[in-house]
Protein backbone atom coordinates (compact mmCIF):
# COMPACT_ATOMS: atom_id res chain seq x y z
CA UNK A 1 0.00 0.00 0.00
CA UNK A 2 2.99 2.26 1.01
CA UNK A 3 4.61 1.56 -2.58
CA UNK A 4 1.11 2.24 -4.21
CA UNK A 5 0.89 5.73 -2.40
CA UNK A 6 4.77 6.43 -3.40
CA UNK A 7 3.74 5.60 -7.30
CA UNK A 8 0.87 8.10 -7.00
CA UNK A 9 2.23 11.10 -5.78
CA UNK A 10 5.74 10.02 -8.47
CA UNK A 11 3.19 10.04 -10.95
CA UNK A 12 1.61 13.38 -9.45
CA UNK A 13 4.58 15.03 -9.83
CA UNK A 14 5.61 13.70 -13.01
CA UNK A 15 2.89 15.48 -14.67
CA UNK A 16 2.39 18.37 -12.83
CA UNK A 17 3.77 21.46 -14.96
CA UNK A 18 4.27 24.76 -13.53
CA UNK A 19 3.12 27.54 -16.20
CA UNK A 20 6.40 29.08 -16.53
CA UNK A 21 7.58 25.31 -17.52
CA UNK A 22 4.95 24.68 -19.87
CA UNK A 23 4.87 27.74 -22.12
CA UNK A 24 9.09 27.80 -22.49
CA UNK A 25 7.77 23.92 -23.95
CA UNK A 26 4.98 25.60 -25.96
CA UNK A 27 7.57 27.77 -27.49
CA UNK A 28 10.20 24.93 -28.49
CA UNK A 29 7.32 23.22 -29.90
CA UNK A 30 5.87 25.87 -31.59
CA UNK A 31 9.62 26.20 -33.12
CA UNK A 32 10.14 22.99 -34.03
CA UNK A 33 7.09 22.52 -36.05
CA UNK A 34 7.30 26.11 -37.71
CA UNK A 35 10.88 24.79 -38.53
CA UNK A 36 9.48 21.76 -40.02
CA UNK A 37 6.33 22.85 -42.20
CA UNK A 38 9.09 25.76 -43.47
CA UNK A 39 11.03 22.92 -45.29
CA UNK A 40 8.26 21.49 -46.76
CA UNK A 41 7.22 25.58 -48.06
CA UNK A 42 10.64 25.98 -49.30
CA UNK A 43 11.14 23.01 -51.23
CA UNK A 44 7.73 23.76 -52.67
CA UNK A 45 8.01 27.27 -53.35
CA UNK A 46 11.55 28.11 -54.04
CA UNK A 47 13.59 27.21 -57.02
CA UNK A 48 16.72 25.25 -56.39
CA UNK A 49 18.86 28.39 -56.74
CA UNK A 50 16.85 30.00 -54.28
CA UNK A 51 16.96 27.62 -51.69
CA UNK A 52 20.59 27.98 -51.69
CA UNK A 53 20.22 31.91 -51.11
CA UNK A 54 17.77 31.32 -48.37
CA UNK A 55 19.98 29.00 -46.32
CA UNK A 56 23.00 31.01 -47.18
CA UNK A 57 21.05 33.73 -45.73
CA UNK A 58 20.40 32.37 -42.48
CA UNK A 59 24.09 31.13 -42.29
CA UNK A 60 25.22 34.58 -42.82
CA UNK A 61 22.36 35.83 -40.60
CA UNK A 62 23.87 33.65 -38.07
CA UNK A 63 27.00 35.76 -37.99
CA UNK A 64 25.65 37.77 -35.27
CA UNK A 65 26.11 35.62 -32.40
CA UNK A 66 29.60 36.79 -32.56
CA UNK A 67 28.40 40.22 -32.03
CA UNK A 68 25.87 39.58 -29.28
CA UNK A 69 28.37 37.04 -27.27
CA UNK A 70 25.35 36.18 -25.29
CA UNK A 71 25.16 39.20 -23.51
CA UNK A 72 20.94 39.20 -23.66
CA UNK A 73 21.92 35.43 -21.07
CA UNK A 74 23.80 38.23 -18.80
CA UNK A 75 21.39 40.54 -18.66
CA UNK A 76 18.91 38.16 -17.61
CA UNK A 77 20.92 36.99 -14.82
CA UNK A 78 21.59 40.47 -13.37
CA UNK A 79 18.09 41.80 -13.98
CA UNK A 80 16.84 39.25 -11.58
CA UNK A 81 19.47 39.77 -9.09
CA UNK A 82 18.18 43.29 -9.41
CA UNK A 83 14.53 42.29 -8.86
CA UNK A 84 14.87 40.71 -5.78
CA UNK A 85 14.25 44.99 -4.84
CA UNK A 86 12.05 45.64 -7.07
CA UNK A 87 8.70 45.12 -9.05
CA UNK A 88 6.49 46.50 -11.50
CA UNK A 89 3.62 48.37 -11.06
CA UNK A 90 0.34 47.76 -12.98
CA UNK A 91 1.37 50.29 -15.92
CA UNK A 92 4.34 48.79 -16.14
CA UNK A 93 6.98 50.64 -14.27
CA UNK A 94 9.41 49.69 -12.13
CA UNK A 95 9.61 50.66 -8.38
CA UNK A 96 11.08 49.97 -5.52
CA UNK A 97 13.76 51.68 -3.32
CA UNK A 98 14.95 55.33 -4.95
CA UNK A 99 18.20 53.69 -4.63
CA UNK A 100 17.68 50.56 -6.46
CA UNK A 101 15.68 52.00 -9.55
CA UNK A 102 18.15 54.03 -10.02
CA UNK A 103 20.94 51.70 -10.29
CA UNK A 104 18.78 49.79 -12.31
CA UNK A 105 18.20 52.69 -14.43
CA UNK A 106 21.90 53.31 -15.19
CA UNK A 107 22.49 49.32 -15.59
CA UNK A 108 19.11 49.44 -18.71
CA UNK A 109 20.59 52.74 -20.57
CA UNK A 110 24.30 51.07 -20.25
CA UNK A 111 22.61 47.53 -21.86
CA UNK A 112 20.51 49.45 -24.38
CA UNK A 113 23.62 51.90 -25.35
CA UNK A 114 25.81 48.37 -26.03
CA UNK A 115 23.24 46.78 -28.21
CA UNK A 116 22.91 49.92 -29.97
CA UNK A 117 26.43 49.42 -30.87
CA UNK A 118 26.08 45.34 -31.67
CA UNK A 119 22.93 45.98 -33.87
CA UNK A 120 24.78 48.75 -35.88
CA UNK A 121 28.21 46.86 -35.91
CA UNK A 122 26.43 43.67 -36.80
CA UNK A 123 24.27 44.96 -39.62
CA UNK A 124 27.21 47.23 -41.41
CA UNK A 125 29.47 44.01 -41.17
CA UNK A 126 26.99 41.13 -41.92
CA UNK A 127 25.43 43.31 -44.50
CA UNK A 128 29.02 44.44 -46.23
CA UNK A 129 30.22 40.75 -46.13
CA UNK A 130 27.16 39.45 -47.55
CA UNK A 131 27.12 41.67 -50.98
CA UNK A 132 30.87 40.81 -50.87
CA UNK A 133 29.72 37.14 -51.41
CA UNK A 134 27.59 37.01 -53.25
CA UNK A 135 28.78 39.53 -56.10
CA UNK A 136 31.75 37.00 -56.55
CA UNK A 137 29.60 33.89 -55.87
CA UNK A 138 29.49 31.65 -59.33
CA UNK A 139 25.50 31.43 -59.52
CA UNK A 140 24.44 29.71 -62.31
CA UNK A 141 20.64 30.89 -62.22
CA UNK A 142 19.79 34.75 -61.51
CA UNK A 143 18.14 35.30 -58.23
CA UNK A 144 17.22 39.01 -57.36
CA UNK A 145 19.08 39.03 -54.26
CA UNK A 146 19.87 42.30 -53.22
CA UNK A 147 17.14 44.00 -51.76
CA UNK A 148 16.07 40.96 -49.66
CA UNK A 149 19.20 40.86 -48.24
CA UNK A 150 19.72 44.79 -47.51
CA UNK A 151 15.40 44.02 -45.95
CA UNK A 152 16.93 40.89 -44.12
CA UNK A 153 20.11 42.80 -42.44
CA UNK A 154 17.64 46.01 -41.74
CA UNK A 155 15.24 44.11 -40.04
CA UNK A 156 17.93 41.63 -37.99
CA UNK A 157 19.42 45.16 -37.01
CA UNK A 158 15.79 45.73 -35.52
CA UNK A 159 15.01 43.07 -33.46
CA UNK A 160 18.76 43.20 -31.80
CA UNK A 161 17.75 46.56 -30.71
CA UNK A 162 14.68 45.06 -28.69
CA UNK A 163 16.59 41.64 -27.09
CA UNK A 164 17.86 43.86 -24.00
CA UNK A 165 14.19 44.55 -23.08
CA UNK A 166 12.85 41.33 -23.44
CA UNK A 167 15.81 40.26 -21.09
CA UNK A 168 15.18 42.33 -18.69
CA UNK A 169 11.47 41.44 -18.37
CA UNK A 170 12.34 37.64 -18.31
CA UNK A 171 14.72 38.33 -15.77
CA UNK A 172 12.41 39.77 -13.48
CA UNK A 173 10.52 36.57 -13.20
CA UNK A 174 8.07 36.99 -16.05
CA UNK A 175 9.30 34.26 -17.71
CA UNK A 176 5.68 32.70 -18.62
CA UNK A 177 4.91 36.27 -20.28
CA UNK A 178 7.91 36.42 -22.17
CA UNK A 179 7.36 32.99 -23.25
CA UNK A 180 3.32 33.40 -24.65
CA UNK A 181 4.85 36.69 -26.82
CA UNK A 182 7.34 34.30 -28.17
CA UNK A 183 5.18 31.89 -28.97
CA UNK A 184 2.80 34.10 -30.86
CA UNK A 185 4.99 36.20 -32.56
CA UNK A 186 7.10 33.02 -33.44
CA UNK A 187 4.14 31.36 -35.14
CA UNK A 188 2.40 34.32 -37.10
CA UNK A 189 5.85 35.65 -38.70
CA UNK A 190 5.51 32.04 -39.73
CA UNK A 191 2.85 32.29 -40.86
CA UNK A 192 3.64 35.37 -43.19
CA UNK A 193 6.51 33.71 -43.96
CA UNK A 194 4.44 31.24 -45.62
CA UNK A 195 1.97 33.34 -47.21
CA UNK A 196 4.92 35.14 -48.51
CA UNK A 197 6.47 32.58 -50.58
CA UNK A 198 3.21 31.29 -51.64
CA UNK A 199 2.30 34.67 -53.14
CA UNK A 200 5.61 34.20 -55.17
CA UNK A 201 7.62 37.17 -52.96
CA UNK A 202 10.34 34.79 -52.99
CA UNK A 203 13.75 36.04 -50.57
CA UNK A 204 11.71 38.73 -49.36
CA UNK A 205 9.91 36.19 -47.60
CA UNK A 206 12.36 36.13 -45.15
CA UNK A 207 12.88 39.58 -44.59
CA UNK A 208 8.68 40.06 -44.45
CA UNK A 209 9.08 37.55 -41.39
CA UNK A 210 11.68 39.59 -39.37
CA UNK A 211 9.65 42.76 -40.20
CA UNK A 212 6.62 41.78 -38.31
CA UNK A 213 9.11 40.59 -35.43
CA UNK A 214 10.03 43.62 -35.25
CA UNK A 215 7.00 45.87 -35.62
CA UNK A 216 5.08 43.26 -32.78
CA UNK A 217 7.84 43.02 -30.37
CA UNK A 218 7.54 46.74 -30.46
CA UNK A 219 4.15 47.11 -30.56
CA UNK A 220 3.76 44.60 -27.40
CA UNK A 221 6.49 45.93 -25.25
CA UNK A 222 5.08 49.63 -25.98
CA UNK A 223 1.69 48.67 -24.67
CA UNK A 224 3.02 46.49 -21.70
CA UNK A 225 5.91 48.29 -20.77
CA UNK A 226 5.51 51.59 -22.07
CA UNK A 227 8.57 53.57 -19.87
CA UNK A 228 11.00 51.27 -20.26
CA UNK A 229 12.31 51.82 -23.71
CA UNK A 230 11.98 55.58 -23.12
CA UNK A 231 13.41 55.07 -19.70
CA UNK A 232 16.45 53.33 -21.52
CA UNK A 233 17.24 55.87 -24.54
CA UNK A 234 16.56 59.12 -21.65
CA UNK A 235 19.41 57.39 -19.86
CA UNK A 236 21.49 56.30 -23.15
CA UNK A 237 21.28 60.31 -24.31
CA UNK A 238 22.34 61.34 -20.93
CA UNK A 239 25.91 62.09 -20.44
CA UNK A 240 28.78 59.41 -21.12
CA UNK A 241 30.12 60.03 -17.52
CA UNK A 242 26.93 59.34 -15.55
CA UNK A 243 26.61 56.07 -17.95
CA UNK A 244 30.17 54.77 -17.54
CA UNK A 245 30.12 55.52 -13.94
CA UNK A 246 28.79 52.01 -13.06
CA UNK A 247 31.61 49.99 -11.00
CA UNK A 248 29.81 47.10 -11.29
CA UNK A 249 30.02 46.63 -15.17
CA UNK A 250 33.81 46.66 -14.48
CA UNK A 251 33.77 44.19 -11.58
CA UNK A 252 30.69 42.36 -11.82
CA UNK A 253 28.91 42.08 -15.65
CA UNK A 254 32.13 42.41 -17.43
CA UNK A 255 34.35 39.19 -15.99
CA UNK A 256 30.72 37.00 -16.67
CA UNK A 257 30.23 38.22 -20.60
CA UNK A 258 33.46 37.63 -21.52
CA UNK A 259 33.61 33.75 -20.26
CA UNK A 260 29.88 33.33 -21.63
CA UNK A 261 31.16 35.18 -25.20
CA UNK A 262 33.79 33.04 -25.58
CA UNK A 263 31.22 29.57 -25.09
CA UNK A 264 29.25 31.15 -27.55
CA UNK A 265 31.76 31.97 -29.92
CA UNK A 266 32.99 28.21 -29.78
CA UNK A 267 29.46 27.14 -30.64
Amino acid sequence: MEHGNKFQQFVKALFHIDEKVFYAFLYRISQAFVGILTIFFITSWFQPGEQGYYYTFNSLIALQIIFEMGFSFVIVQFSAHDFAALHWSKRGNIVGPREAVEAFSLFVGKCCKTYTIIAFCAFVIIWVVGNFFFRTADNATPVNWSLPWLLLCLMTMGNLLLTPFFAIIEGSGRVKEINQFKTIQNTVGALILWIAMMNNLKLYSIGLDLLFCFVFGLSWLWKKYPNLIGQAYHRLLRSRKELTSISRWSNEIWPMQWRIGISWISG
